[in-house]
């Protein structure tokens, strides 16, 4: 068979909305981490500071708990908002090579993690999402599911494939172009139910 390269990448439709998201997150992951150093500093400025006569161990630690707790509290909101904003900004590409289906996600321009690599042979089921045979598929239990597109609810232009992938029957959910769609067909055969 012929050989054929094809190579795609599909973004968030609303990117400004994204992008408005990423900000936020990104500001947000930024003063929590300056509100947990300013907590630490006065943690070991407050455990520096000579104690008096009359201070006990509850004393101190009625000062220095809560001390700790905001920091930690801080430190937490510094990792979820700095893995959240990452989140956000995520494209995914689609490279067909000779018969092979590879999915990669992208996160923020920099991050590339494969999700997928499906030989077009083992499709068995192609079809648009807007059709009734998606909500029949998605309801399967057996069927592991993979969204590799950030438009889920926006997009018009939104595929599935059943297929196997790792030894498990999965169900597929991305947004491919026609000329995709003619490569998957022409390299899959008549093995694969068009719905």
């Amino acid at each position: 068979m012929l050989e054929v390269f094809h190579e795609e990448t599909i973004g968030p439709v609303d990117v400004d909305k994204v992008d408005r998201k990423y900000k936020i997150a990104a500001a947000f992951s930024i003063i929590s981490l300056i509100s947990a150093i300013f907590f630490t500093l006065y943690f070991f400025l407050v455990l520096n500071m000579p104690l008096s006569d009359e201070a006990t161990l509850t004393d101190i630690l009625f000062v220095l708990v809560p001390i700790l707790v905001f920091a930690a509290g801080f430190y937490t909101l510094y990792f979820v908002f700095r893995s959240k904003k990452n989140s956000y900004n995520v494209f995914y590409d689609y490279t067909f090579v000779s018969g092979e289906l590879r999915i990669a996600k992208v996160l923020n321009g920099v991050k590339r993690k494969p999700v997928a690599k499906i030989d077009a042979r083992d499709i068995s089921v192609l079809g648009k999402a807007s059709s009734d045979n998606f909500m029949r598929y998605k309801s399967m239990r057996e069927l592991k599911n993979i969204v590799a597109t950030p438009n889920v609810d926006v997009s018009e232009n939104l595929y599935f494939m059943v297929c196997t992938y790792n030894g498990e029957r999965t169900l597929l959910l991305f947004e491919p172009s026609q000329t995709l769609l003619i490569y998957i067909k022409k390299f899959a055969g008549r093995t694969i139910e068009y719905v």
